[in-house]
């Protein structure tokens, strides 16, 4: 039997999604909180989820930047990202930071039984209500590229669409050489996130080391 991690700051939703999973998947619940910290419990540890719904706006804030640790802690664990939000970029982020899916609230729940399905098969799945947004920013973002033609080789890698908003600025401060420290601190964002992006960011450049970065982006 499967084990599924709710995390979700709407009680009644949490409940109510405990109760369908169980019913409907004959899942086992093995946690549901308000808070991520509770995944990091060293007994769920032991025991990990094989799935985490992850609400993407929790108690105010976003949880993204606590995704590379989730990942980290769980690296069998498909993460499905719940929000009512379908702005690309924090679409895109969440796909850049290790979500392996994304479900927009407010959709059929029988929809989500089908996405935590697609994810204990080991697939994917993109909310169909994300997906015009996201053609519109990709398109968007091309077409801004393809006018703009003002900038020089080394600094189209800032507008080509290659890279999400958080890792630009990563290499910002990877081409200014910040540790990672620095860099965590200047973003307001987690020292092990940092690590994430730079990971992704090499992973994408096919390159391994900070000067390989300079040859290739600086300006």
């Amino acid at each position: 039997m499967a084990k599924i991690g709710i995390i979700e700051d709407n009680l009644t939703l949490a409940s109510r999604l405990a109760e369908l999973l169980q019913t409907r998947l004959n899942l086992e619940v093995c946690l549901s909180s308000p808070e991520v910290e509770a995944l990091f419990d060293p007994a769920l540890q032991a025991l990990p989820p094989d799935i985490i719904l992850l609400d993407l706006n929790l108690n105010g804030k976003s949880s993204l930047p606590e995704l590379p640790r989730i990942k980290a802690t769980f690296p069998n664990s498909k993460v499905i990202i719940t929000t009512s939000h379908t702005n690309p970029e924090f679409l895109m982020e969440a796909i850049a930071l290790g979500a392996d899916s994304y479900y927009i609230k407010g959709s059929d729940l029988n929809q989500l039984l089908q996405v935590v399905d697609i994810a204990i098969k080991g697939g994917t799945f993109l909310d169909p209500a994300a997906a015009p947004v996201l053609l519109d920013f990709v398109r968007n973002h091309r077409i801004t590229n393809q006018s703009a033609g003002k900038d020089t080789p080394e600094q189209q890698w800032r507008t080509n669409g290659m890279f999400v908003p958080r890792e630009i600025q990563i290499i910002e401060g990877l081409l200014e050489d910040m540790p990672y420290k620095e860099i965590a601190a200047k973003n307001n964002i987690g020292l092990n996130t940092v690590r994430h992006y730079v990971k992704s960011v090499y992973r994408k450049l096919q390159i391994s080391r900070r000067a390989d970065l300079r040859r290739l982006l600086g300006d």
